[in-house]
């Protein structure tokens, strides 16, 4: 639905979707899947990649932007998060609609059955508001969210890990800039829960 994972014009059609976009995510998290682990093993599993993805950012970009205390509030926030399948790159550059309307998804490889509620719908988010920097299309995917009756306290735990997430991508970039990622951790906090 989106062309590049850049900045671009986004469509008319790829703002029409939105709504197909967030029940497709449900459509995934809500997948019936024998889960053969432990209880709990999915708050491990998601708290270890935020760890993994701060480990990974330079220590002055970490002190700079104080990620630890959003590391912490990821902690803070894991045991509200249930189990959920997730296809783990739900970006809207891997989003195609076909030609009857309906969505397909592509770049299945970071899928885990062992994932946390409202992943993908959080990774979306981050990706439209720091990869196409448009923060007003990802307030407006929250409204419909909230307006649709989801945990916004949950979703923002989950945001508090993509903004990690998005300050490791930006510290891989050949020139990193930061600006939309600290924009996105700034903008979380704002969110009423």
């Amino acid at each position: 639905m989106a062309k590049t994972p850049a900045k671009s014009k986004i469509s008319k059609l790829f703002i029409s979707n939105i709504p197909k976009v967030i029940a497709f995510s449900q459509l995934i998290q809500n997948l019936k899947t024998k889960n053969p682990n432990q209880k709990g093993i999915h708050h491990e599993i998601f708290l270890n990649k935020a760890k993994s993805w701060l480990d990974g950012i330079p220590n002055d970009i970490q002190a700079k932007y104080d990620l630890e205390k959003l590391y912490k509030k990821v902690a803070k926030g894991v045991s509200d998060l249930k189990a959920k399948p997730r296809h783990g790159d739900f970006a809207p550059w891997h989003l195609i609609k076909l030609k009857d309307g309906q969505l397909a998804l592509i770049d299945g490889e970071h899928a885990l059955k062992n994932g946390v509620e409202l992943y993908d719908i959080g990774y979306f988010i981050q990706r439209v508001f720091s990869v196409l920097k448009n923060p007003k299309l990802a307030q407006d995917i929250l409204n419909l969210l909230a307006h649709q009756g989801f945990d916004i306290k949950k979703l923002r735990c989950i945001l508090a890990a993509r903004t990690i997430g998005g300050f490791l991508d930006e510290s891989l970039a050949h020139t990193p800039d930061y600006s939309f990622a600290d924009q996105f951790r700034k903008w979380i906090g704002t969110l009423d829960v």
